[in-house]
């Protein structure tokens, strides 16, 4: 037998039972998979693929320095006393050596303000000061995020202290659980609203139901594979939200299409079986061809060398062929079990029989129109999608970074205050990596013209340099006083690359 959709969907109509058996298997291991596996395959992480400038200055800061860890930057205040006064030295210590303890081996350092007398982790009114919190840089963030929940609660239950936190570790956390949280909603009002304008469409219930449950279908699934594959790949956590996303748009289309076909091919008297052939023959054809020019089409993301953008397009991807796979297969067998009980608990009655050209009568006027006067017709639809993607010339691309959160969330108001008192840039400071000669006189007087340069610019704090055992390295840093990874943040570095860097080290 050829393998095409009509063979397809008359193969899984005449025998539904057993297709919605191995689905309902299907979907089950996907349920199983995912609850296991799918936290271990997400990650917050963002890498490249490729080897550009930061990358390659990475590489020879690890060879020469050893693997750099994750820094987390406790904010300690007091409303009664200062950093000079003996009771908050107390306080501060003790929670120093309590974070040694909590930490182990995992964590590398913890320092204060009372080991360095740097007068940068004072802030201006001398009421809050910095305890950097160095972790080795092994297994997930989400593992360190007990030692730090526990740290900051040592802090806050210490007299006339309290404690905050800002770094890799509590961003990670935050921004897991407001996708989780707006994963969540999104579902849930989306899939209200899809199924309101299908009742309305289909004027039943349960003909409005299928492709929800198609796209539920499709998801569960496509989150399952996510999670199976995500052991040999990390996967962005903004997966989720693209495969949700993707999942509802799809599933439901699909399902749109098809349904309807074979609603039109019973209404003008075609037996259950011969309509659902009739519908894989027209409808389910055109879900195949655009199912696949849809993932063509992703496909061009993974060319991307970030591992964010191909994370995406493979979630797409995968939610796109299951999606197809379904209405293929599992929407024929779903057709055949229900047969007329697809147009069970009308909402309403129709005056003009689904199918009838009668029932289609707006449609076939727009479309003779446009027939009719197809230059006309070609000039004002290409002038509406112009005046709708007019507004793409303004937009602002990047990264979400601790500024595009919620203002109420913990490590956002840990950002403000060191922001505000210190630089919001600490735990991910500007690094230029200089290699060469760096104890010659000549490259002494670039790295300090470098500085100075800096120094002018007002947005970086101040820097320091740290020079490796050979004296073949030397590392300038400098934190940036804006978030990471927002525009200020990204035009300063900028500024640093096209402006500074080769002004000071020009001869």
């Amino acid at each position: 037998m050829k393998l095409t959709t009509e063979s397809l969907a008359r193969a899984t109509g005449r025998r539904p039972w057993i297709t919605v058996g191995v689905w309902v298997l299907i979907i089950a291991a996907a349920v199983f998979v995912t609850s296991r596996f799918l936290g271990d395959a997400l990650t917050t992480d963002i890498s490249f693929t490729n080897e550009p400038e930061a990358v390659r200055a990475a590489e020879v800061m690890e060879d020469r320095f050893g693997k750099e860890g994750v820094t987390e930057i406790f904010l300690l205040s007091s409303e009664g006393s200062t950093v000079q006064d003996p009771a908050f030295e107390s306080s501060v210590r003790e929670l120093q050596a309590t974070a040694a303890d909590l930490g182990g081996d995992d964590i590398e350092s913890a320092v204060t303000y009372y080991d360095t007398k740097d007068p940068s982790m004072i802030s201006q009114d001398g009421r809050t000061t910095l305890m950097p919190v160095v972790f080795k840089d092994s297994g997930d963030l989400s593992d360190k995020l007990p030692t730090v929940e526990k740290i900051l609660d040592a802090g806050n239950e210490t007299t006339g202290m309290s404690a905050q936190s800002f770094g890799a570790i509590t961003l990670d956390e935050d921004f897991n659980a407001i996708a989780e949280e707006d994963l969540a909603r999104g579902e849930s009002i989306g899939i209200i609203v899809a199924l309101i304008v299908l009742v309305a469409v289909f004027g039943a219930v349960v003909a409005g139901v299928v492709p929800i449950a198609m796209g539920v279908a499709s998801i569960t699934v496509a989150l399952g594979i996510v999670a199976l594959v995500g052991q040999a790949f990390d996967f962005s956590f903004f997966v989720t939200n693209m495969i949700s996303m993707m999942g509802l748009a799809v599933g439901i289309d699909y399902s749109l299409f098809i349904v309807s076909r074979y609603r039109e091919e019973r209404s003008r008297g075609r037996e259950k079986l011969d309509a659902i052939r009739a519908s894989g023959a027209t409808a389910s054809r055109a879900v195949f061809f655009s199912g696949m020019t849809v993932v063509l089409a992703l496909v061009g993301m993974l060319i991307l060398p970030t591992t964010i953008f191909r994370s995406l397009a493979a979630g797409a991807i995968f939610v796109v062929v299951v999606a197809v796979l379904a209405s293929l297969t599992l929407l024929p067998a779903l057709l055949g079990i229900l047969g007329d009980r697809v147009n069970s608990l009308r909402v309403f009655r129709r005056k003009r029989v689904t199918g009838s050209e009668e029932s289609h009568r707006f449609w076939d006027r727009i479309t003779h129109g446009v027939m009719g006067r197809p230059v006309v017709s070609l000039i004002i639809g290409a002038g509406l999608l112009l005046a709708a993607a007019f507004s793409y010339l303004d937009i602002n691309t990047g990264f979400s970074g601790v500024s595009t959160l919620p203002d109420d969330t913990p490590s956002k108001q840990a950002f403000v205050i060191l922001d505000e008192e210190f630089s919001g840039g600490l735990n991910s400071p500007a690094e230029i990596v200089v290699e060469g000669d760096v104890s010659s006189t000549g490259v002494q007087g670039a790295i300090s013209d470098l500085q100075a340069l800096m120094e002018k610019d007002g947005l970086f704090g101040p820097s320091q340099v740290q020079v490796s055992k050979t004296e073949d390295v030397a590392v300038i840093s400098a934190p940036i006083a804006a978030d990471p990874s927002g525009r200020v943040a990204t035009s300063t570095i900028e500024r640093l690359r096209s402006d500074y860097v080769p002004d000071a080290f020009a001869g």
